[in-house]
């Protein structure tokens, strides 16, 4: 789950995340988000790419509150700078567009509120709140 918000300065990073081990050594040179927190594919940068940084987090998340297991620090790496950048994508009901354009539109609002739930809820940022 790491390893799902990690960006290429991670593999310079020391940083102890869990158990000791360093940011470097968890994500060894694997990278799923870009320098500025976005993530692409195809050629452009993909909104339900970055949403599942956060969504697939918010899903353990939600188990582990469940079975009142410990949260490990790393299911929050770098998820709320995917979130900012991701939010300011999304028209007034909470979809994100591509900044570029597509020829469909993402309106899969199920998905996506659990996006702003998960924002909401364990990065307490209030704009996801909206």
């Amino acid at each position: 789950m790491f390893c799902t918000a990690t960006m290429p300065q991670d593999s310079a990073n020391g940083t102890a995340v869990a158990d000791g081990t360093s940011v470097r050594e968890w994500c060894q040179q694997t990278y799923t988000l870009l320098p500025d927190h976005t993530a692409e594919n195809h050629g452009f940068a993909h909104p339900g790419y970055m949403a599942a940084a956060l969504t697939l987090s918010g899903e353990a998340l939600n188990l582990l509150h469940l079975a009142r297991q410990p949260i490990p620090p790393h299911l929050f790496w770098h998820r709320q700078d995917c979130y900012n950048v991701l939010k300011r994508w999304c028209d007034t009901a909470g979809a994100p567009h591509c900044p570029q354009g597509m020829d469909w539109p993402y309106f899969d609002y199920v998905e996506y509120s659990f996006l702003h739930a998960t924002a909401n809820l364990y990065l307490e940022d209030a704009d996801a709140a909206l």
